[in-house]
């Protein structure tokens, strides 16, 4: 990989990141329904204005991992440096999710993939 393809990459990351964080850091938050909605158009994340993205019930919250899989099969991204840190440090660091939220994240992904 020559160094301006990875550049490239990187930034492309970058912008990945920026979007996902905007994506909870700027939805609003209906008390009445207790769900959170996109505010917005998130294209990198596939996200449209009004799609629920946060529930107490019967909602699929959207996952980054799901997201970074899509983006490394059309070959945009690749993996990060293990020394660096992956993704579940990412969302513990720069979303703030606790990792027992974390670990219960996960393991509603897995269940949902076996249906």
């Amino acid at each position: 990989m020559s160094s301006s393809e990875r550049v490239k990459r990187d930034e492309f990351l970058r912008r990945l990141k920026e979007e996902w964080r905007l994506l909870w850091r700027e939805r609003f938050d209906d008390r009445v329904r207790a769900e959170g909605v996109a505010v917005r158009d998130y294209p990198l994340v596939f996200m449209d204005r009004g799609f629920v993205i946060f529930a107490s019930r019967d909602a699929k919250a959207p996952s980054f991992s799901e997201v970074v899989e899509f983006w490394a099969s059309q070959g945009c991204i690749y993996a990060p440096d293990p020394i660096v840190g992956g993704w579940g440090k990412f969302i513990k660091t720069e979303l703030g999710i606790s990792a027992k939220l974390l670990v219960g994240l996960k393991s509603v992904l897995c269940w949902r993939m076996a249906l």
